[in-house]
């Protein structure tokens, strides 16, 4: 009976210490909202990309939002609609993985922004004229669950459309980001470090 109180002891005591380490928390979480200077590594553009297609960009700065420096961002083309009829190039992309220099990969969740953290989806080719084109903004708006399906979706929708009006009054074009361009990323959800 001792021996078998032993043992079950022994089990419990192996069981309680696997899952204290399970537990335990990996490493520092970087905020939902953290903005990461970039470069990127590979030219995008309306024109030439798909949906689906891939690019990747990286951290050189001192300052990486808590990020190693030299940290890869890699990325996924979510538009990609070439300039025709009259229409402007439209494209966007998210960022879906993190790439440390030990080669380490995490999953994140991040998108273009601006430098201040808006985030600034889609993209649209445009040199217009002066005005606005408020048709092109209540259909960009109609049309903004494409992008976000919320306010955020029918606010950028709206913005793209107005681009669109106004761009049936001047020069339209593809838009094209080449391969060195500095940029901004911010994390739209919490990201581990491990």
């Amino acid at each position: 009976m001792r021996n078998r109180t032993v043992l079950l002891l022994s089990g419990l005591s192996m069981t309680l210490a696997l899952g204290i380490a399970s537990a335990a928390p990996k490493g520092p979480v970087i905020p939902k909202y953290t903005v990461i200077p970039v470069v990127l590594d590979d030219t995008v553009s309306s024109k030439t990309n798909h949906v689906g297609d891939r690019f990747e960009g990286h951290c050189t700065g001192p300052d990486c939002g808590g990020f190693p420096v030299n940290t890869t961002f890699q990325g996924v083309i979510t538009v990609a609609e070439p300039s025709q009829s009259g229409q402007p190039g439209v494209l966007a992309g998210r960022i879906v993985a993190a790439v440390l220099p030990d080669g380490t990969k995490i999953n994140i969740e991040a998108a273009p922004c601006e430098k201040d953290g808006t985030k600034k989806e889609p993209i649209v080719g445009t040199t217009a004229k002066k005005g606005r084109g408020k048709k092109g903004a209540v259909v960009g708006g109609a049309l903004g669950g494409i992008f976000g399906g919320d306010i955020e979706g029918a606010a950028i929708g709206a913005v793209a459309g107005v681009a669109a009006g106004n761009a049936t009054k001047g020069k339209t074009k593809n838009v094209e980001r080449k391969a060195g361009f500095k940029a901004y990323i911010v994390l739209t959800a919490p990201a581990t470090l491990p």
